[in-house]
């Protein structure tokens, strides 16, 4: 596992932490940062020093977890029949303990606290509760020293956060309105103006803001969301594209263009979509379940219903355009269209048997390649747009640069001539599974994974060069055993990553 990384630079540089091992949970209070687990927490400033310190409660008797608020350290127990035991809090960092009373907190014995906040001179706490999958509210009583539960009005959904700005009470519901807490009658109401799977609020220079899964905002006091799209952080780029210098990226569904290189993105209030293909003049979309394209820049947009006649209940998962005709990857196999017509065929020739998944597609000319990448790892190629297909070989993967074709696994392989013969990069990198790829003035950059799981971004100059893993600084913040650089394109000099759970990143010191 990768060590923690911390920035100093608002998140432009990046540097490791390695004294800091074994760690899944950080939490922070001013400069000081708490993490390990559950029974050896250490305290850091800024993480350059740290020393252990002493938890209320015995380490080998009692379960504990811990969290924090802008000011407190938290840590609470349960026995070893997973009923809860004791709540505590830390004013001085961890250095001495107060108990809180438990009483009232909870309404079922196996309730996992979430979140501990003091707002408004008073405890509130959001409690889930796994065996019922419900989450609850609730306000600690300081004069009877007991804790009121106040979910109340709430709807019956997962309560994301609950946060305080301006002597207002909020709490987060996934999927609906944000609502505010009235004191009068201890209820609840909607304060922002539409629903949205909100996950945190955080207020900052006298504003709310708010990450959501459709992406950042912040909330007018009227409770209207804006949306912040600006460096696009924090979002999953699925696609990057250019047309007519400007550039189109895919993040968590939504659309985004840029026509200053990528300095700066606006959303695209008319299209969706996790794959962007351009062609010469015409760009087109693709979700799971739709297919759109639009001939002037994405101002406006033909729908599916107008163009695509796709079977019912399939997942569109790929697309590739040649002169005469569009191919669509389902997961209910391959699908070909004439352009200019809405009747799609299920080609039914070659390897595809009713739930072959085509994740891998790519075409040029009269040659299709497609296939699999979880389960029988062949590609398959057709020289007869699709009619008819012979296995290629078993690579997991497909990509394409202007009229080349690359296959990827433990090595790279690329066709020139529509695969009829296939040249193999004798110096491939060792130990990389490929994902994708760009090449530009004899330079090749390859990102994805390496056998540890961990994401790379590798540069060759030359066949006989070695390869240069570029990564740097490019925080990666989840490395798990499929995580992998999932799309690149090198537009004018510059090479874009989209970077995992990150958005979307660039280096201009290559070329």
């Amino acid at each position: 596992m990768n060590p923690p990384v911390r920035s100093f630079d608002y998140g432009n540089t990046w540097e490791p932490v390695y004294s800091m091992d074994g760690i899944y949970n950080i939490l922070a209070i001013d400069t000081v940062l708490f993490y390990g687990p559950h029974f050896s927490y250490r305290r850091f400033d800024f993480g350059d020093s740290y020393h252990p310190f002493e938890l209320p409660e015995s380490a080998q008797e009692y379960e504990s977890y811990s969290t924090c608020d802008d000011s407190l350290l938290y840590t609470w127990y349960y026995d070893d029949e997973g009923y809860f035991y004791k709540l505590y809090y830390s004013a001085n960092y961890g250095d001495s303990w107060d108990s809180i009373c438990k009483e009232g907190l909870f309404s079922n014995t196996y309730g996992q606290i979430e979140q501990i906040r003091n707002m408004n001179g008073t405890y509130w706490a959001r409690v889930r509760y796994f065996s019922v999958s419900s989450t609850e509210v609730y306000i600690f009583n300081m004069t009877e020293n007991n804790w009121t539960n106040i979910t109340n009005n709430l709807p019956a959904a997962p309560h994301n956060h609950l946060y305080e700005y301006n002597g207002d009470i909020y709490c987060a519901v996934e999927n609906y309105p944000v609502y505010k807490f009235s004191y009068s009658d201890s209820s609840w109401t909607e304060f922002t103006d539409i629903s949205k799977n909100v996950n945190q609020l955080l207020a900052y220079d006298n504003q709310l803001y708010c990450v959501a899964d459709q992406g950042a905002y912040y909330i007018e006091s009227s409770g209207t969301f804006i949306g912040i799209n600006d460096g696009l952080s924090h979002r999953n780029v699925t696609s990057i594209n250019e047309l007519n210098g400007d550039i189109y990226i895919a993040a968590n569904g939504e659309i985004f263009k840029s026509a200053d290189g990528g300095k700066s993105f606006e959303i695209m209030d008319n299209a969706y979509g996790i794959k962007i293909i351009a062609t010469d003049s015409v760009l087109y979309t693709l979700s799971s379940h739709d297919l759109r394209r639009s001939w002037d820049g994405g101002i406006t947009w033909n729908t599916s219903s107008n163009w695509l006649r796709c079977p019912n209940g399939s997942s569109l998962k790929n697309m590739s355009i040649t002169n005469n005709y569009c191919f669509v990857g389902t997961d209910m196999g391959l699908y070909r269209s004439v352009h200019g017509t809405i009747d799609w065929n299920r080609l039914e020739n070659g390897p595809f048997y009713p739930n072959f998944i085509v994740e891998n597609l790519e075409a040029i000319g009269r040659t299709v390649i497609a296939g699999e990448i979880w389960f029988s790892q062949n590609l398959y190629l057709s020289r007869s747009h699709g009619s008819s297909f012979d296995i290629l070989d078993e690579f997991s993967n497909i990509d394409k640069v202007d009229q080349t074709f690359y296959i990827l696994k433990d090595t790279i392989a690329w066709s020139d001539d529509l695969g009829t013969t296939w040249h193999q990069i004798i110096n491939s990198p060792e130990n990389n599974i490929g994902y994708c790829l760009d090449t530009k003035e004899d330079t090749m950059i390859v990102g994805g994974r390496d056998i540890y799981g961990n994401p790379t971004i590798l540069m060759n100059h030359s066949p006989t060069d070695e390869w240069i893993d570029i990564i740097d600084n490019l925080p990666i913040t989840t490395v798990v055993s499929d995580d992998h650089i999932p799309e690149l394109e090198i537009i004018d000099g510059i090479i874009y990553v989209a970077n995992p759970e990150n958005g979307l990143w660039y280096r201009n010191d290559i070329y």
